[in-house]
């Protein structure tokens, strides 16, 4: 069993070992290891070239492109094994992670394996979120249940078919990612054991202000996918209002004035979506805009 395990990193100085020897430690396989650094000015760097040293199956290269999904691409140009593992410099995989990925049946019929994943939050808290093989694939990539950047294993053919990591998205990029796998028809396969652990960090992606406004691009690129091919359904068309709506409420937070024009462009339908009573008494009384307003000055949800 082999795999190449790609691990970008950026001033990640006090992460950056455990997410390594994380990966040393995998037991059953044979891997290579890409440490791609993203222009760091720590000792990131320093760190890296100490392993390559050490080990002859680590090497390091620089992606001179700021940008996760930069360095993500040129690990993937320079992988040499079918299956990819990516993991982010802050987490870290258990020893059997990829060995159990690898043994399942239908791996050959397989070009993404999709598993749990454990989050580590900064207030201290344990969240597992889980992976489920709903009916609709769509649908299980729209609710969260198909994995994510690290928990997966990923066909390196597969990701090549597709042009690799889309470089436009500073956030929900694996969401985009497998949203253009499946319209490629790529065969989803799942391990239901989460073995790769995730720390919340302040820096993190989803603390980032152009978070919510990046997750209301990706719902608007798959509407207009699901409308032109005539593919929409009650139940997606469902999931993806209640979506924006909450993404629209968290952008209106931090840029009303942005919020309220992507809302505006979208025609949110505010039937199909499950909010609070007293959300619906408020824009039922004072209208969305000022709702959102007085939410933002609450600081509720």
């Amino acid at each position: 069993m082999e795999a190449s395990v790609v691990i970008p990193f950026y001033n990640a100085e006090a992460t950056l070992t455990r997410a390594i020897d994380s990966v040393l430690t995998q037991q059953n396989v044979t891997l290579e290891i890409l440490l791609i650094d993203n222009n760091s000015t720590d000792k990131s760097l320093a760190i890296a070239q100490s392993y390559a040293d050490k080990h002859p199956h680590v090497t390091l290269t620089i992606e001179s492109n700021q940008g996760t999904n930069h360095a993500r691409n040129l690990g993937l140009s320079l992988a040499t094994k079918e299956w990819i593992q990516y993991l982010d410099a802050d987490d870290i995989l258990l020893p059997l992670k990829i060995f159990n990925q690898l043994s399942l049946d239908n791996l050959s019929q397989t070009d993404i394996i999709s598993s749990p994943i454990t989050e580590h939050t900064i207030e201290g808290k344990i969240i597992n979120y889980s992976v489920s093989e709903l009916d609709d694939i769509w649908l299980s990539l729209l609710k969260g249940k198909i994995g994510w950047t690290c928990s997966n294993l990923w066909r390196r053919s597969a990701l090549l078919d597709i042009g690799g990591w889309n470089t436009d998205y500073t956030s929900h990029q694996e969401k985009e990612l497998m949203a253009r796998l499946i319209m490629e028809e790529k065969q989803f396969s799942f391990y239901d054991q989460s073995e790769c652990i995730v720390y919340e960090q302040n820096k993190s992606v989803s603390n980032r202000a152009d978070f919510p406004m990046t997750g209301i691009k990706f719902m608007k690129f798959l509407t207009h996918y699901f409308k032109s091919n005539d593919i929409l359904g009650p139940k997606r068309e469902k999931v993806i209002h209640n979506q924006l709506y909450h993404k629209y409420l968290m952008a209106y937070k931090v840029n009303p004035k942005e919020a309220m024009k992507a809302m505006f462009e979208t025609s949110l339908k505010l039937d199909l979506i499950d909010i609070p009573f007293r959300h619906q008494l408020l824009i039922s009384i004072i209208g969305l805009h000022n709702t959102f307003s007085m939410l933002k000055i609450l600081g509720r949800k």
